[in-house]
């Protein structure tokens, strides 16, 4: 999978030298509107729950806020299992209501596969 540089795109698109014309401002406007709506977890960046949530119901990476039952001080840290959005709450793998405070979230990445070796 290729990752997009969002702002690489927004930088190209803005220096093109281009006729400025109604129909080319629509096409450029519609583009950019598109690289903005795009979810930040493609170009491996979080996305703050205050910002936006998962549009469609898949499993991410969340960061988590909890509290340390020993000192009572709060830490962020990375749930290590797979964590989903389902639209209106994030559960865990058995569909159970996570129990820590999602923060920030990306999308998962693709699955790794293994290149096959020519026999």
């Amino acid at each position: 999978m290729d990752l997009l540089d969002r702002n690489k795109i927004l930088y190209n698109i803005a220096n093109l030298d281009f006729d400025k014309n109604t129909q080319t401002i629509d096409l450029i406007s519609k583009v950019l509107r598109t690289i903005k709506d795009m979810p930040s977890g493609y170009d491996g960046c979080w996305i703050p729950c205050s910002e936006r949530m998962p549009e469609e119901p898949y499993g991410c990476l969340v960061t988590i806020e909890d509290e340390e039952p020993m000192t009572g001080q709060m830490f962020e840290t990375i749930l290590p299992y797979f964590v989903g959005w389902d639209g209106e709450r994030w559960n865990d793998a058995e569909g159970e209501q996570c129990p820590f405070e999602v923060i920030a979230w990306m999308p998962l990445p693709e699955q790794y596969k293994a290149e096959s070796e020519d026999v």
